[in-house]
């Protein structure tokens, strides 16, 4: 069940501030309403009462999946020293909780829905990183002047894809995310532990060890 807390936000419009009634944790099975908002990407979605402009609250967030034995943790922020702390947490969370269950951390609301949806369409997420990773690679070489910030994982209509975004988050580009090449580079990968960050620079880290899955 949800934990909801009362907190104060700041309109970034009119910058001033008001009280708003936010979540602390999200159960994705006894909370499922608020699961669907954060997989349509409205969650969060609140109005200024000075100004009236509709904005986000973006405050940290805890979300257990019980039925695929992970539980997210977003930190709402990219500041190291809230960062840290917050893994040294669910290091010691780790370490007396059960082997099966894993833990992500993210730092931002689109990479918390992204994990979702991954969780939701029975993929591993350190495999889908990798094959983002590549498309990303094989994109600037075949479109070198195309100018792209990131790439993501969507689901739209049942079908998974790749979509690449610009710094405002618009689309710039989308391949189709194919699960035979999912499955085929999930054979070669060598998915040992479970690390807390997985993302670009975890598919850095992890290329350093192991040799390149993809044809």
């Amino acid at each position: 069940m949800s934990n909801a807390y009362s907190t104060t936000l700041t309109c970034p419009h009119c910058h001033q501030a008001f009280d708003a009634t936010v979540d602390r944790t999200i159960d994705a099975e006894t909370d499922s309403d608020l699961l669907r908002l954060i997989l349509e990407g409205t969650y969060g979605q609140t109005t200024c009462p000075h100004c009236l402009t509709k904005l986000y609250a973006d405050t940290p967030l805890t979300v257990t999946d019980r039925e695929h034995g992970t539980t997210l943790e977003f930190t709402a922020t990219t500041d190291p020293i809230v960062v840290q702390r917050t893994a040294e947490h669910l290091m010691a969370t780790i370490a007396e909780r059960s082997a099966n269950q894993q833990y992500r951390l993210v730092m931002h609301f689109d990479d918390l829905r992204e994990k979702l949806i991954m969780l939701k369409s029975g993929l591993d997420d350190r495999v889908v990183e990798v094959m983002k990773f590549a498309a990303a690679k094989k994109r600037r070489e075949i479109k070198p002047n195309e100018t792209f910030d990131r790439v993501m994982f969507y689901r739209r209509s049942g079908e998974g894809f790749l979509v690449f975004l610009d710094n405002l988050s618009r689309t710039v580009a989308e391949v189709p995310f194919k699960r035979t090449t999912y499955q085929a580079v999930k054979a070669r990968m060598t998915l040992t532990g479970s690390p807390l960050l997985v993302n670009g620079a975890w598919v850095m880290q992890y290329l350093e060890k192991h040799p390149w899955p993809m044809d």
